[in-house]
């Protein structure tokens, strides 16, 4: 980012605000640019009264317990079955992290390739679900593909 001192990465602006709304961002993240929108004021409000109320909730655990005084996990970054059309989608799917597994100790007669196609599809399924990298697509060229004598050689590249 061509970013090495405090003083060059204040008030850069290099970055872009995702999941928040315009009346967030005009009033804390003035200049930056958003284009996806997202949470306001009392969306964020809401979550923050909520997690604060989690933390302090008098809860049915048992006391002496070892989860007793712990906080309760949201599940943001495991899986958590919950059955059929219950369970939340995580890109760590158990099914997707067996075959990634599988292909790399090279299982089967193909060395694990069929193990990695099915581990490739299952990722490329979830990312459309969950992320926002997933949502993009590829557009086609208006006009057929440049020549090669166009392209700068990797060679020439590499240098700098």
């Amino acid at each position: 980012m061509g970013i090495s001192t405090l003083a060059s990465y204040k008030g850069a602006q290099i970055f872009e605000a995702l999941g928040l709304a315009p009346e967030v961002v005009d009033v804390c993240f003035s200049g930056t640019p958003s284009r996806v929108g997202g949470r306001g004021f009392d969306g964020l409000g809401a979550d923050a009264l909520a997690l604060h109320a989690s933390g302090w909730s008098e809860s049915a655990l048992p006391l002496g317990g070892a989860d007793a005084g712990a906080l309760p996990n949201p599940g943001d970054y495991a899986f958590r079955a919950g059955g059929p059309g219950v369970a939340e989608v995580h890109l760590n799917d158990p099914m997707a992290i067996a075959d990634l597994q599988a292909a790399a100790r090279g299982d089967g007669a193909d060395g694990g390739k069929a193990a990695y196609a099915r581990f490739a599809a299952k990722t490329d399924d979830l990312n459309s679900q969950i992320s926002l990298r997933g949502l993009l697509r590829f557009k086609k060229p208006k006009k057929g593909a440049i020549s090669i004598e166009q392209v700068e050689p990797a060679s020439s590249i590499v240098k700098r």
